[in-house]
């Protein structure tokens, strides 16, 4: 949705030279910004800025280059550069960033969505053993390091451009009152937040397990205890991050545990009590894009009760449905062989193999057609109809076997299933988000992806799901359009062609869209 801005500033040449003391304002949009700035060539200069902004000297002769992250929140913001020459300041400069609210639709906001990451297993964490005086404790309870923004680059770099933050409130809630939240608690996942968006990361806030105090009790029994709580809570987060942007989405729950019909009134209940105090809390939050989720967040039940647990929202197009993946769960999420079932190891007909040490291992269900077919029911209950649909987990597990062939054949199968998920749902219009809780990037070397099966086969699954034709222009043959939008083969956004295969989505007023593979020669 967002372009980078490139303006070059020249402020003066070496004919001119300014020796005494010189103020300028710049003034600059919400994006992302870079810009350029001419000091006299030969001068040794030293440069200070504020600490959003980054000055780096180019190649060219008295040339600096000035980087700004996008400003998600909606006050304007000033910042300053100043170069000094001999011990005096001889320039200095005002930014002055821009902040606003762009009221789109949750389907304008979410089109640019490539894929998703959650930040697993940090914000969530629970224990009566954690010592409490600290945030990071809980944070960095489950073996995580403390979050820093370094890890939310290396997510950018590995092709997401969404986080998930999934967060507990509820036990963070202070003893004796009625459910007010640790101010240090707040801080700090605001703190999160501030280091995603200037990633220019979208991200989708949650209310996690938290002790199961709403996904155990979605009954008749617990709705008036339990919507009173969701209102509590959802006044306080809401009103501390009224000022956010539209980069900042709020998700009601996690995986509301729901299988019955009796237990549907609960659950719309509840989502309603987070409709209610989210837009309460009124500034942003009027205008904010909003998650729900689904019964048990299961595919299946989502399209079985369909809108029965849809809450009232007067603000038309902010709402979308969440729903998880860990399909099979066989393959996904089994830890030893049981009486009814084995664990399976090779997922899709074409890793499938003869059976293991006198065990079958391939999975009996829940393959390719399966996919198809649910990835489709969601399109047709949900995305056309303008309900944008996010799998807020997704994973499989990794096996370690004793065979070096069938090692690389399981690993190979795993690659295939994120690939494959990964590609129908953004085919049919879903945003998937894997499940990390530290297994998949290396938060603490920052470095190779622990898991590159799952990292490649998510980023081929991205590229494939654009397009799986390729068309050969020159760059003269490309004629322009107001509602193209061009990606590399990552998913990532791109501000113009670029030579080699770009994937243009060409997207009509009516709102249906089509991909193409470009070769830009």
């Amino acid at each position: 949705m967002k372009k980078r801005a490139f303006v070059i500033l020249i402020i003066w040449s070496m004919l001119c030279p300014i020796m005494s003391f010189a103020l300028d304002t710049i003034n600059i949009s919400k994006k992302e910004n870079s810009f350029e700035i001419k000091m006299i060539q030969g001068r040794n200069y030293g440069v200070s800025c504020s600490s959003w902004l980054s000055v780096k000297q180019t190649n060219i002769g008295g040339l600096y280059n000035i980087t700004t992250p996008a400003n998600h929140v909606t006050q304007n913001r000033q910042g300053w550069v100043t170069f000094r020459y001999n011990g005096t300041t001889e320039k200095k400069f005002i930014i002055n960033q821009e902040g606003s609210f762009n009221d789109c639709t949750i389907e304008e906001l979410t089109s640019d969505c490539t894929a998703g990451w959650n930040l697993g297993n940090t914000m969530e964490c629970l224990g009566t053993w954690i010592n409490s005086s600290s945030p990071t404790n809980y944070e960095t309870a489950w073996g995580n390091p403390v979050t820093t923004k370094a890890i939310f680059q290396m997510v950018k770099d590995n092709g997401f451009n969404t986080i998930r933050i999934p967060c507990s409130w509820y036990s963070h809630t202070i003893s004796g009152t009625k459910y007010v939240i640790d101010p240090k608690w707040m801080a700090r996942v605001k703190e999160i937040i501030d280091m995603a968006l200037s990633e220019d990361l979208m991200v989708i806030l949650n209310c996690h397990y938290d002790g199961g105090w709403l996904e155990k009790n979605c009954n008749e029994g617990a709705i008036d205890s339990v919507k009173n709580i969701q209102f509590i809570l959802w006044t306080q987060i809401a009103e501390a991050m009224k000022d956010y942007d539209e980069y900042l989405l709020f998700a009601s729950a996690n995986e509301p545990d729901v299988t019955k019909a009796e237990q549907i009134n609960a659950l719309k209940t509840y989502h309603q009590a987070f409709i209610d105090a989210v837009r309460g809390e009124g500034g942003n939050n009027a205008k904010r894009c909003l998650v729900i989720q689904a019964p048990s967040t299961s595919t299946e039940l989502a399209i079985q009760y369909n809108n029965q647990y849809f809450p009232t929202d007067n603000i038309k197009n902010k709402l979308m449905l969440e729903v998880h993946y860990y399909t099979p769960f066989n393959f996904c999420l089994m830890e030893k062989d049981e009486s009814w079932g084995n664990i399976h190891y090779f997922w899709g007909k074409a890793y499938h193999t003869t059976p293991v040490y006198g065990v079958s291992r391939n999975c009996t269900y829940g393959e390719e057609s399966y996919v198809d077919q649910q990835m489709a029911l969601m399109k047709t209950y949900f995305t056309s109809k303008g309900i944008p649909v996010m799998i807020g987990e997704y994973s499989a597990a990794y096996r370690t076997l004793n065979d070096t062939a069938l090692q690389n054949r399981h690993d190979e199968s795993r690659e295939y299933w994120y690939k494959y998920i990964t590609m129908q749902a953004k085919r049919n219009g879903v945003i998937p988000f894997v499940w990390d809780t530290g297994q998949i990037l290396d938060r603490k070397t920052l470095s190779t992806p622990k898991d590159s099966f799952a990292v490649n086969g998510i980023k081929q699954g991205v590229a494939q799901s654009l397009s799986t034709d390729i068309y050969t222009y020159t760059v003269n043959d490309y004629s322009d359009s107001a509602s193209i939008k061009i990606y590399n083969t990552n998913g990532i956004r791109l501000n113009s062609l670029q030579k080699g295969i770009n994937i243009m989505k060409f997207t009509k007023k009516n709102g249906n869209y089509s991909s193409k593979k470009i070769l830009i020669k």
